[in-house]
C-alpha cells in the first residue's frame, strides 16, 4: 500500500487539493446564495405589502344592477347568501303579505324599505348590517351590465 502511495502521491495530492477546491467552492456558492435569499425575501414582503395596499384600495364589486327592478349582481347573489338573507326574507315576507296585495311595484318596494328601516332601527346587530349592505349596494357600487 505504501508502495502504491509513493507512486501515485502527486495524482492522491492532486484528487485531494481539487476536492477541497470543490468543497470551498460549493461552501462559497451556498452561502452566496444564501446572502440572495434575505434580500429576496425582503423584496417580496415589500411587494406583498404594496399589492395589499393597491387592493384595500380598489371599490367592491357592484352588488346590484341598476334598473326597474333593481337586481343582484353575481356578487351581490353571493354576499346575500353569505348573510342567509333568502331565509331572513322568507320569515319577514310572511309577515308583509297582507300589506302588498293590490300594490304597484313601486308602492311594494316604498313599504319593504320603510318596513326594513323600522324593524332594523329596533336591533343594533340588524342596524350592523344594514349599514354593511348599504355600503355594499351604494351608487357607487352599482352595475349598468348584466354580471
Amino acid at each position: 500500500m505504501s508502495e502504491f502511495i509513493a507512486q501515485n502521491l502527486w495524482e492522491i495530492v492532486g484528487i485531494v487539493a481539487a476536492s477541497v477546491g470543490a468543497a470551498f467552492a460549493v461552501g462559497n456558492w451556498v452561502g452566496a446564495v444564501n446572502a440572495d435569499r434575505k434580500p429576496f425575501k425582503a423584496f417580496m414582503a415589500e411587494i406583498r405589502e404594496k399589492l395589499d395596499r393597491i387592493l384595500e384600495r380598489l371599490p367592491l364589486p357592484a352588488t346590484v344592477q341598476l334598473g326597474s327592478p333593481v337586481r343582484l349582481t353575481g356578487f351581490g347573489e353571493k354576499t346575500s347568501t353569505g348573510l342567509a338573507v333568502n331565509a331572513w326574507a322568507v320569515g319577514e315576507a310572511s309577515k308583509l303579505a297582507g300589506r302588498v296585495c293590490g300594490k304597484q311595484p313601486f308602492e311594494i318596494s316604498e313599504l319593504c324599505v320603510d318596513y326594513v328601516e323600522r324593524r332594523f332601527a329596533e336591533d343594533e346587530s340588524l342596524q350592523r348590517t344594514m349599514q354593511v349592505v348599504k355600503q355594499l349596494a351604494s351608487p357607487m357600487r352599482t352595475s349598468h351590465d348584466n354580471n
